[in-house]
């Protein structure tokens, strides 16, 4: 769903990090200063096929307006969003002043 024209919910800015939701979604927050953020996100079939070198399999640059609140961007996947995309694992890709760092892709699930 995210990357092929989806998009994610606000979400809350707390707890930091992720919650499971009682809907079977998750609400992702992390604090940063950056002046912008993306929420990437790997299916483990990605993972697996990657060997520690998995592409993302979607990514979706979050809205300040939307997705901050003082310095923590936050967002929210709702279940049918994570089973469509089978994603298991996610990263946040950050943009500095001197341009965007790549995520690290998430260890492989042994």
């Amino acid at each position: 769903l995210l990357g092929r024209g989806g998009s994610t919910l606000a979400g809350a800015p707390a707890p930091l990090g992720a919650t499971a939701l009682p809907d079977g979604g998750v609400n992702l927050a992390v604090a940063t200063p950056s002046r912008g953020v993306s929420i990437v996100l790997w299916s483990e079939d990605a993972l697996i096929g990657g060997r520690g070198n998995a592409k993302p399999s979607a990514e979706h640059e979050l809205s300040p307006e939307e997705h901050r609140t003082g310095d923590v961007w936050h967002c929210r996947l709702t279940a049918d969003m994570l089973k469509k995309g089978n994603y298991s694992y996610y990263g946040w890709r950050v943009t500095e002043p001197d341009g965007p760092r790549p995520p690290a892709a998430p260890p492989a699930p042994p």
